[in-house]
């Protein structure tokens, strides 16, 4: 909540957004994850802004062409919104509609997610569109629960083909669960004049747009990972001093991160002549937008005493 009011104070209308910069945006964001989500609504408020005049579209076709906006979130605007006649399909809405009609096929394949919609669009009927779809997924948050269901209470047991074949637990059903990967970083902090080092990520991937310290990412643990950077191997020799300091873990969703963090003071700014490098003081640092993973190592003792070195 208080990322919401905060995005909603720093930019009250699509206007504000669409004129907004990114990296303001990024920094109120920080700490959520999905950054890409931060990248796609100013994008969306850009389209809005310039192809709609500011109004938001109103039916689900028009809003299927906007950034970041997918077949479940054009639902649920056309539908809450606006009154289309459309249905909306998430976690909750599966799991009532497999659990009531015995319904076995994978949700999380093209062929279930149609069957699903097929039987939603069935029973909408003349329902009002936005109380359908939004007493569906209440039911499905507050009552119908994926592991305790209050099915003592629940006012539609005698027709729920799950409760009558003891299938609660087993419905719905989801082909399988994305692997975890794991990622192996070593983050080189380099240190001179009283200034940090940090690169701007590209607008590819995870933390996309972020700020982070100079870096070499391996899918395989080696003491000597920054050794496939040629760039980075290079500065380190011409450095005074390479120590390491810090090992962290980082969970993401489908990411396992074990961060390395080294300290590498160099003799001039000079040193490291690379066109993407931005040197940082302290006060400077605090107002770049970074992954939850750096912020998480600069509150650590280790980098408390990165940034008081760059203050003294």
């Amino acid at each position: 909540m208080p990322y919401y009011l905060k995005f909603e104070e720093n930019y009250p209308t699509v206007h504000d957004l669409a004129a907004a910069n990114i990296n303001e945006i990024l920094k109120l964001w920080q700490g959520l994850g999905y950054y890409s989500r931060a990248h796609n609504l100013h994008k969306c408020a850009k389209k809005i802004v310039e192809n709609h005049g500011g109004q938001f579209p109103s039916t689900k076709s028009e809003l299927l062409k906007l950034p970041g906006i997918g077949d479940y979130t054009a639902s649920a605007i056309a539908s809450i919104a606006f009154g289309e006649k459309v249905v909306v399909l998430d976690g909750n809405v599966f799991r009532v509609l497999s659990r009531h009609f015995g319904i076995e096929k994978f949700i999380d394949t093209p062929a279930g997610r149609l069957t699903f919609k097929n039987v939603a669009e069935v029973h909408l009927n003349g329902a009002s569109p936005s109380h359908y779809n939004q007493a569906l997924m209440e039911f499905g948050a507050l009552q119908c629960k994926p592991k305790s269901p209050n099915c003592e209470v629940c006012p539609i047991r005698p027709s729920c083909v799950a409760h009558k074949n003891d299938l609660i637990l087993k419905l719905p059903k989801k082909r399988g669960k994305t692997k975890v990967k794991e990622v192996f970083i070593s983050y080189i902090c380099f240190v001179s004049e009283n200034h940090l080092a940090m690169k701007k990520r590209d607008n590819i991937g995870i933390w996309k747009g972020l700020f982070e310290m100079p870096n070499v990412v391996s899918e395989s643990k080696s003491k000597n990972i920054w050794q496939s950077s040629k760039e980075i191997t290079e500065a380190i020799k011409r450095s005074k001093s390479f120590t390491q300091i810090i090992q962290l873990d980082h969970q993401l969703s489908h990411r396992k991160i074990s961060a390395t963090f080294f300290i590498c003071e160099l003799n001039s700014q000079s040193d490291l002549n690379w066109s993407n490098t931005l040197w940082v003081s302290s006060g400077e640092l605090s107002l770049l937008a970074i992954p939850r993973l750096i912020e998480k190592f600069l509150k650590t003792r280790d980098g408390l005493a990165l940034q008081a070195m760059l203050e003294s």
